[in-house]
Parts: structure tokens; C-alpha cells; sequence
């Protein structure tokens, strides 16, 4: 007789991320997003430049580790504690005591910010000799860059509440694993810390990743802004706010 299969929190183990592990971060980021069509529309020459494609995922998820505002969480097997299943990288905007806080505490390591600056001098020199990234489309970039633009202005800025906030910059867990709670499981490691600090959190989700998100208590502020002609890309999906209970509790007597 079969023996029952573990729970998921036993079967899962979240953990924070090792520096080591951005290889592995970046490689399950590209694999995930390869066929959406955000990715169609970004980097149309990654079948060509597969290398180059999977490049466009791993540094930014190797200078997001050495960021100081940062905070980077895996779910590994608890059997197999080197395969990485999901991952969530957020970063800690504002100015207010707990961002303070948590940058004098990461940039206290003086070798981490070292690192970060010759990273970053080194992507940036080795994009320049290659010609940049040769799977993307550059006018593409170019446009989706104005259109998150635009959202930050309609959505976050001249909202003074909102400047303080966790951004999740990033959250996947490998297909063959979603639906067992390890994305619930990720974000709560972000959920607990903007609730002790009392300060909202900011995402943007395809339509897929929506139905999680709303079911955290995440609610749209609005779908993406885009132009006409990339309808291609669907309706669904947007940008979306987690507020903090203190913050509800507050606006319900105010209404009072």
C-alpha cells in the first residue's frame, strides 16, 4: 500500500536565497515565462539566442540579491533541498524606519556592495561588446518601458501612502509544481513583513497569476496601460495592491 503523500509544508521547505542560487533563479524564470506573450513581444530572437535569452533573467535576479532594499526567498524539496521549485524577489521602497533599517543592516557588508558595483560594471560592459541582448527586440523594450511608466504614475505616484511599500519584483514556482501552495507560501514571507510594518505591497500579474493574488486579498487597482495595437498581449492581469489590516481597520472608523 502506497504510503499518503507528505503536506505541502512538509514536502516544501522556504528558505532565503544564496547568492549562489541566481543561476538557478534566472534559469526557472526563463524556462517559465519562454511561450507567454509578453515574451513574444519582448524578446522574439530567444529561440535563436538562447544564451542571450536566458541572460535577460539571470542578472537581474543576481543584482536583486546584492540589492540592500532586496529580500530573495526559494522553495526547495525538503528531499531534495538543491532543487529550487519557486522563488519571490521583492524590493522595499520608501524612506520610512523599517526601509532604513533594512538597508543599514545589508549595506553594513561592505564586500556585498563591492560586488554589486563590479556585477553591475560587468554586465554592463559585456552587453556593450556583445551589442546587447541579441534575443531582444530593442524598440519592444522601449515601449513596454513607457507603458509601466505611465502605470507607475497613474498607480504609486502622488499617492504618499503608497511610497512606502514592498514591490514583488518577481514570483514563480515551476509549472509542475504550481496548485500545491508554494506561491502562497512565498508571498507570505513578504505579506508578514509589510503587515509588521504596516505598509501596502505592489505587483503586476498576468491573467494566469490573477485568481492567487485576489485570493491573498491583493485587489486591481487597474489593468495595464498599453497601446492599441498590442491587444495581443490580453485583457487580463494588471496592477495590484495588498493593504494591511491596520490600514482597513483605520478606514472603517473613519467612516464612522
Amino acid at each position: 500500500m502506497a504510503s499518503p503523500a507528505a503536506p505541502s509544508s512538509q514536502r516544501f521547505t522556504i528558505r532565503p536565497a544564496h547568492l549562489s542560487d541566481y543561476q538557478a533563479i534566472g534559469e526557472l524564470a526563463a524556462t517559465t515565462y519562454s511561450h507567454t506573450p509578453l515574451t513574444q513581444f519582448l524578446a522574439p530572437y530567444r529561440v535563436a539566442h538562447p544564451r542571450a535569452y536566458t541572460r535577460r533573467f539571470t542578472q537581474p535576479a543576481l543584482l536583486r540579491l546584492l540589492d540592500a532594499r532586496s529580500l530573495s526567498f526559494v522553495a526547495v524539496e525538503t528531499a531534495r533541498p538543491d532543487v529550487i521549485v519557486g522563488y519571490v524577489q521583492c524590493k522595499r521602497l520608501g524612506s520610512d524606519a523599517a526601509a532604513q533599517e533594512l538597508m543599514r543592516e545589508r549595506e553594513s557588508n561592505l564586500g556585498r556592495r563591492c560586488l554589486r558595483w563590479l556585477v553591475w560594471r560587468w554586465f554592463r560592459l559585456r552587453d556593450r561588446l556583445v551589442g546587447g541582448n541579441r534575443s531582444e527586440d530593442g524598440e519592444a523594450g522601449l515601449l513596454f518601458e513607457g507603458w509601466n511608466k505611465r502605470d507607475e504614475r497613474r498607480y504609486w505616484e502622488g499617492f504618499g501612502e503608497r511610497r512606502n511599500r514592498w514591490y514583488v519584483q518577481s514570483c514563480v514556482v515551476r509549472k509542475e509544481f504550481q496548485r500545491l501552495g508554494i506561491g502562497r507560501r512565498l508571498l507570505g514571507e513578504v505579506l508578514r513583513r509589510a503587515e509588521r510594518e504596516n505598509v501596502v505591497v505592489g505587483l503586476e500579474s498576468s491573467e494566469e497569476g490573477e485568481a492567487l493574488y485576489r485570493s491573498l486579498g491583493f485587489e486591481l487597482l487597474g489593468r495595464f496601460e498599453q497601446d492599441p495595437y498590442a491587444d495581443f498581449l490580453g485583457r487580463g492581469g494588471g496592477i495590484f495592491m495588498w493593504t494591511p489590516p491596520a490600514w482597513k481597520a483605520k478606514a472603517l472608523e473613519e467612516k464612522k
